[in-house]
């Protein structure tokens, strides 16, 4: 924008600029960005071309690029009005970042299977949405009801071992072929991903071992 400014009073310019993001958005012609709309205001009112050139890095010179970059920094702070849309852009990516990185340090079981915090729509059944989360937590009717009458946690009657998530879906020899008739493989992050056909699979293999309704 500096650049354009400063190409008052001359008839022909040519500006360079390392900011192809900038020209793509010139080159569209639909940005609602009010930088861009005064650069595109300001181009047709003068000869000017814009040139796309490659950054410094990895070029000769790049270190000292680098230093007078760092010396800017010493330099009188200049006031620039930031457009609100690019306010609101940093402060959502600030708040992801620390959303993310709190999720990050989480212990929960559910933090082993979605590895962001990103939102995913729901199944349109309730039911099956219902089982899904259970699942997914970790905290389902059948693996953990013992705790509401204070009884011993339930164990397998095909192996012997206590009845959890992680032994239904990967562990369990009893359902290892309703597993591997409703293509239920890898680890638990993958069996339980937020993709539609990886939840169909769990479905049909919590329906065809009697299991659905006792999550």
């Amino acid at each position: 924008m500096k650049a354009v400014s400063s190409a008052n009073g001359h008839r022909n310019v040519i500006i360079l600029t390392d900011s192809a993001s900038c020209l793509d958005a010139l080159r569209e012609g639909r940005s609602n960005h009010p930088w861009i709309q005064s650069i595109e205001k300001a181009i047709e009112r003068q000869n000017i071309i814009l040139c796309w050139v490659p950054g410094h890095s990895g070029i000769t010179g790049n270190d000292k690029a680098d230093e007078l970059a760092k010396q800017g920094r010493n330099q009188p702070q200049m006031d620039i009005s930031l457009p609100a849309q690019d306010a609101v852009r940093e402060i959502r990516r600030r708040i992801w970042m620390t959303w993310e990185s709190e999720w990050h340090q989480n212990r929960c079981h559910l933090r082993q299977i979605k590895l962001t915090p990103t939102q995913y729509p729901d199944r349109k059944c309730s039911s099956e949405q219902r089982v899904l989360t259970r699942i997914r937590i970790g905290h389902t009717r059948l693996t953990h009801a013992h705790l509401m009458n204070n009884s011993d946690p339930p164990m397998c009657t095909y192996c012997g071992y206590q009845v959890t998530v992680q032994h239904i879906l990967t562990e369990c020899r009893g359902l290892q072929q309703y597993r591997t008739n409703c293509g239920i493989n890898g680890s638990l992050s993958e069996i339980l991903a937020y993709d539609n056909e990886a939840e169909k699979a769990v479905i049909k293999f919590l329906k065809e071992s009697k299991l659905f309704d006792k999550i």
